[in-house]
C-alpha cells in the first residue's frame, strides 16, 4: 500500500476494522518505509476495540528511506470484543517534495497457537481425525 504526501502531522492515515477472537491475545504487524526522497515519515499506530477503547498505542516509529524496510510489531492485546480497529497516523507533515509512505505484509497474527500434538504421517489411503480442542470449534 502506499500513501502519498500523508497529510498534515496527526492525520489518520489508515484505519481498519478487524474480526478477531474475542479474549485470546493477538498482535498486529506490518512493515513500512519511506517510499521516495524527501521527508522521512514517521507513524503513530493504534489498536482498539469495538467500543473505542485503546488497547495498544505506538506513538513513534520511523519509517526509513528505502530500499530499507522497518517492521513495526505491537505488544500483545487481548481484546474482549470481536473486532479491533487498527489506526496509523503521521507525525510528520508531508511535503509536495516528498513523504511518501509504503506499507506492506500487514498481518494479524492470534498469539494462542492450535496444538494438535506430535507430527504423524497418513498415507492417502488413511484417515486421521483433528479434533480442534475445547477451545475451538473448527479449524481450517
Amino acid at each position: 500500500m502506499n500513501f502519498i504526501n500523508t497529510l498534515p502531522g496527526g492525520s489518520l492515515v489508515y484505519q481498519r476494522t478487524i474480526p478477531v477472537c474475542a479474549n485470546l491475545p493477538i498482535r498486529v504487524s506490518a512493515w513500512i518505509t519511506t517510499s521516495f526522497a524527501g521527508v522521512q515519515c514517521n507513524m503513530k499506530f493504534q489498536i482498539l476495540d469495538a467500543n473505542g477503547i485503546t488497547l495498544y498505542t505506538k506513538d513513534s516509529v520511523p519509517a526509513p528511506y528505502a530500499p530499507l524496510w522497518t517492521k513495526y510489531i505491537s505488544g500483545a492485546v487481548t481484546p474482549t470484543t470481536s473486532t479491533i480497529t487498527f489506526k496509523m497516523f503521521t507525525n510528520t507533515p508531508g511535503t509536495p517534495g516528498g513523504n511518501d509512505l509504503s506499507m506492506d505484509d500487514f498481518y494479524v497474527e492470534q498469539c494462542n497457537r492450535l496444538t494438535l500434538g506430535a507430527d504423524i504421517r497418513v498415507c492417502y489411503t488413511q484417515t486421521f481425525v483433528l479434533n480442534a480442542g475445547n477451545a475451538y470449534t473448527s479449524y481450517l
